[in-house]
């Protein structure tokens, strides 16, 4: 069993709700060459979070197989919601991390 954590580091304007879907593939996945219409389908809904400044908001646990590349797709929840992810080196991190049960 594992769960997904997500934790936004930088002060917003009010929280953001977040689904987590698995779009693993048999095969590993070239983010670079991913596009809207070519991207994985959705094989299962994971749950929700609520990302706010400061908190860390946990899914509840899912399952998920050894050995193959585990792919995620964040999404909003709610209309008008906007989700942009940039991979940045500076501190402090945004953070999404798997946590193996």
């Amino acid at each position: 069993m594992s769960l997904a954590e997500f934790y936004l580091p930088a002060s917003t304007s009010r929280a953001v709700d977040v689904d987590v879907w698995d779009v693993s593939a048999l095969s590993s996945l070239n983010a670079s060459h991913v596009t809207w219409i070519g991207r994985p389908s959705r094989k299962r809904h994971l749950g929700s979070l609520s990302a706010a400044y400061g908190i860390v908001s946990t899914t509840a646990p899912f399952r998920c197989v050894q050995g193959f590349p585990f792919i995620i797709e964040l999404s909003c929840s709610n209309p008008g919601c906007t989700l942009e992810y940039r991979m940045d080196d500076k501190e402090p991190k945004l953070g999404i991390e798997l946590i193996p049960r």
